[in-house]
């Protein structure tokens, strides 16, 4: 209003001083001036002085009218910037409040997922995969060091064999076990888009094969693989990955997976179920035939491993009376502790040595046993896809069920160590 005052008192100055000079032209009435000369001097300066005072009166008015006018249009683009300013504050401060509260909201989330282990993929470890999981049973021969051997094996398909060619993972059973009692294993694995193959050794207590013989027997198996994925008709043609080789054990059969990946170089990860170093108890002490692995071999292994531990693996068998069924020196902990990096150590605290069995009838009862034996079995299977899934494939959105917040969130039921 200030300004608009001063404008107008500056017109006003204008104004008077251009009655005294109208060839300046200054807001002047061209239609008043003329028509009033008469010819006569006096009445010349007459109507020119009263000519003058009728124009500074309408100029006044004129100018006055005119500082109102434009003081109103001032004032109204004023008011209407100022609301201008006000909405685009209102829209900024509506906006800042939506973006932090997402930002609050997504921060949230992601610290509620951390603490509780969720992770959400399409096809999380933790249940079948896309695919139904295909057996077939069969027997093969290899030829070994010790000569040839003609095993039964089962092997677990991929449903869709047109997605293909799969990785393929080499599965080895306990000690006075068989192929075929790892069906949660190797089913899990095969819907995940993995083939397995699981041979039964077909040796016993009183006429064992040697870990040496087994170890050989793993890598011969992959040749027979090999050759199975050139021949047409076979179960298995076209469908392997040979540059993606994976191998998985389970008590004895995680030591000869271990000694299989220190002998062949196509084995890119290997994968222990409760591991053990030692010998069978008669005859097992041959240095050559039943060499330790651990620690005095782990520095020969150079591909990333991953081992299941069972809490009760270290009690005493036959209720009591007999040696344990993973002894402490021997088992998963001595592997890892004497493995190279990368390495991943899982211990199932209320797990048994022969939890990880589908179902061994009265022999799972000869070792320690936990309340729920398809708690390990399912871990075991779970861990094992994700394993493979992240170092056979490079899959990384599965890394979290390897060393992330699924796993910290099973803690202390599951405890986990890695280097």
């Amino acid at each position: 209003m200030r300004n608009h005052l001063l404008l107008a008192l500056l017109s006003l100055a204008v104004l008077t001083a251009c009655s005294t000079s109208p060839s300046s032209g200054a807001f002047v009435d061209q239609d008043a001036s003329v028509g009033t000369d008469t010819g006569s001097g006096g009445s010349d300066a007459a109507g020119s002085g009263a000519a003058d005072t009728g124009e500074e009166d309408a100029r006044i008015e004129i100018d006055i009218q005119f500082d109102s006018d434009a003081e109103d249009a001032a004032d109204s683009t004023a008011d209407d910037v100022i609301a201008d300013a006000t909405d685009t504050a209102a829209d900024t401060a509506a906006d800042t409040t939506a973006d932090t509260a997402a930002d609050t909201a997504a921060d949230t989330t992601a610290d509620t997922a951390a603490d509780t282990g969720t992770v959400t993929i399409p096809n999380p470890p933790t249940a079948p995969g896309p695919y139904t999981s295909n057996q077939t049973d069969a027997s093969y021969t290899v030829t070994y060091a010790g000569g040839d051997r003609t095993m039964d094996v089962r092997i677990y398909l991929p449903s869709d064999l047109a997605d293909g060619p799969f990785p393929l993972v080499v599965l080895s059973h306990g000690f006075q076990l068989n192929g075929e009692g790892y069906n949660v294993l190797g089913d899990r694995l095969a819907s995940h888009g993995f083939v397995v193959v699981s041979p039964s050794y077909g040796d016993s207590l009183f006429s064992a094969l040697s870990h040496t013989a087994l170890a050989q027997i793993v890598v011969a198996t992959i040749d027979w693989a090999a050759v199975e994925n050139a021949r047409s008709g076979s179960a298995l043609f076209g469908h392997l990955d040979l540059d993606k080789i994976g191998v998985a054990g389970h008590s004895r059969g995680g030591k000869q997976s271990i000694y299989a990946a220190i002998l062949d170089p196509r084995i890119k990860a290997v994968f222990g179920i409760d591991p053990v170093d030692s010998g069978p108890p008669f005859g097992g002490n041959d240095p050559v035939a039943y060499p330790s692995l651990t620690p005095e071999r782990m520095g020969e292994l150079t591909v990333p491993f991953g081992a299941v531990g069972a809490g009760h693996g270290g009690e005493a068998t036959l209720f009591g009376f007999g040696p344990a069924c993973a002894p402490i020196a021997d088992n998963y902990q001595a592997y890892f502790d004497a493995a190279g990096a990368p390495a991943f150590e899982y211990l199932v605290v209320d797990a048994g040595h022969l939890d990880f069995v589908d179902d061994c009838g009265f022999l799972c009862t000869t070792c320690g046993q936990g309340s729920d034996a398809s708690v390990g079995r399912n871990f075991a299977a779970q861990t094992a896809v994700a394993f493979f899934k992240v170092f056979l494939t490079a899959d990384e959105s599965y890394r979290p069920w390897v060393d992330g917040a699924p796993i910290a969130a099973l803690a202390p039921a599951i405890t986990f160590r890695q280097h």
